[in-house]
């Protein structure tokens, strides 16, 4: 895939399409390393959801959420996923906001987004380890940044 805000929409589509043959009712989308910003990743997956109208969902936001908004949060996650939503959690990277990890125990899988040539492999295990291997269900790799 190329550049987080280039990414033809025929790969978004795949993406999406793909995540349907697995069992998820919210999808943390989670940086592999700090400075990867996930909101275009999180956007572009609600918008082609959305048209595809296979599923309803939504788009929850915790990029930069204060902590004492993350539980907040958490209700809202629930009451989508219990509604039948599906919701699509743009979340901060471990390191810059801890109380993600609140987000991704309230999602029930996780797309990793990892940035070609500038993601630290130390610190995408880090990361995998502490969501849970299991709970991986699929990557985006994004090109550089110039």
């Amino acid at each position: 895939m190329t550049d987080d805000t280039t990414i033809p929409e025929g790969d978004w589509q795949h993406l999406w399409f793909s995540l349907q043959n697995t069992q998820w009712s919210a999808l943390a989308v989670l940086p592999a390393d700090s400075g990867i910003n996930v909101q275009g990743v999180a956007e572009a997956l609600v918008d082609v959801g959305q048209k595809s109208g296979a599923a309803d969902v939504t788009l929850v936001n915790g990029i930069g959420a204060p902590f004492n908004d993350i539980q907040g949060l958490v209700d809202v996650i629930e009451t989508h996923k219990r509604r039948g939503v599906q919701v699509v959690v743009a979340c901060d990277h471990l390191e810059d906001s801890p109380a993600t990890l609140a987000l991704t125990r309230a999602a029930s899988g996780a797309l990793l987004v990892v940035r070609l040539g500038q993601s630290r492999l130390s610190s995408v295990r880090k990361t995998v380890e502490a969501v849970g291997r299991d709970r991986v269900i699929t990557s985006v790799t994004l090109k550089p940044r110039k």
